[in-house]
């Protein structure tokens, strides 16, 4: 899933540079590796969670690998343009992706002619962050928890409204999917991100939101919003006290953004082994983590494998029953269909929507 909350302070970027300073290179890293300095594209603005914790893992690499991290942040397109530049980079290393679940899951699964295929053309560094999204509502909303919420979903008339950060983007497919599994009526609501989203669900606009941890918490603490629970599999850390959507109502049901390293297709294993070993020291230093969870991630780490793993993921309760006759390639396509088909709906009757209230408006 993409992230993309307010802008962060400036602290905490140099706090990303701080951290890298740790010292000492990693025993039996690639020989020769690196040979110059180490360019990381990063699919967001800066500032931003993604921006920042592409920082902080640069610093980890550039500490413990000797070469300056120079982080290039190419937006734009849902995070393809990045991705794309990243998988037609020559496979040495010295170009890595900052990549998200909307770069490698969602876009490419809602997206048709995309130049590159998240499975097929990167190979898999090391799991960086993730967090999960949490359910909120103002505070003034009769939903006091999350069953209230599921209740009143049941039985509202027209549906409930939910605001995402965009058509297709994570937020509305983790919501899409709560959908599928809750049976749930609902009407999306896109914006250009969490703010204009956040600032309509304060003003009445729309009935409810799934966001990020670091953008919904903040109005929670100010009392301005009603934290319901969270998508993770079980509490989270990152919002204490709230209970998983999993455990409210909808077995089963887990949501997550997430952001992880990525190399071109080919890059030698040793250099991708020598990536991983210096991320993953960081990760496991307390200021490192620490760093982290300041900013509402929580700290990943792991294998090339786990992570690949989590990118070829596709949920076997989105797939149909015929589905599990295919193979791999099969029922990934299948999954694609799937989402494509979900969010053209949600748009269509967006649309739809829109169009009835102006003409009642005439």
């Amino acid at each position: 899933m993409s992230m993309t909350p307010p802008i962060l302070g400036r602290r905490l970027l140099l706090a990303a540079a701080a951290i890298g300073a740790l010292p000492t290179r990693i025993a039996g890293a690639a020989e020769g590796f690196p040979q110059k300095p180490i360019r990381v594209l990063i699919p967001h603005p800066p500032g931003g969670i993604t921006d920042v914790a592409a920082r902080l893992a640069g610093g980890f690499v550039q500490g413990r690998l000797g070469q300056p991290c120079v982080m290039e942040n190419r937006t734009g397109a849902a995070g393809s343009i990045a991705a794309n530049v990243v998988a037609r980079a020559a496979p040495d290393g010295h170009t890595l992706l900052m990549g998200t679940g909307a770069t490698h899951g969602t876009t490419p699964s809602t997206f048709t002619g995309l130049p590159y295929d998240p499975v097929t053309d990167f190979e898999p560094i090391v799991m960086v962050a993730s967090s999960p999204l949490v359910v909120v509502v103002r505070s003034d909303s009769p939903a006091r928890d999350f069953p209230a919420l599921l209740n009143l979903a049941r039985s509202r008339q027209p549906p409930l409204t939910f605001g995402s950060t965009g058509t297709g983007g994570a937020v509305h497919l983790a919501v899409e999917m709560f959908k599928v599994a809750s049976g749930v009526p609902l009407t999306h609501v896109p914006y250009r991100g969490s703010a204009p989203a956040l600032n309509d669900l304060l003003a009445g606009q729309i009935d409810f939101m799934f966001d990020n941890v670091s953008s919904a918490m903040p109005l929670v603490g100010d009392g301005k919003l009603r934290a319901l629970a969270v998508t993770s599999e079980g509490p989270s850390d990152l919002a204490p006290g709230l209970p998983a959507v999993s455990a409210s109502g909808v077995p089963g049901y887990t949501a997550s953004s997430w952001v992880a390293l990525f190399a071109p297709r080919g890059t030698p294993v040793p250099v991708l082994t020598a990536i991983n070993g210096a991320v993953n020291a960081g990760l496991r230093s307390e200021d490192g983590r620490a760093a982290f969870r300041r900013i509402g991630l929580e700290p990943g780490g792991g294998t090339p494998e786990a992570l690949r793993a989590i990118v070829a993921l596709v949920p076997d309760e989105w797939l149909t029953d015929e589905s599990s006759a295919l193979s791999p390639a099969e029922r990934r396509a299948e999954y694609v269909r799937f989402l494509a088909t979900r969010v053209a709906a949600s748009t269509e009757t967006f649309v739809q929507e829109a169009q009835n209230a102006r003409h009642a408006a005439i």
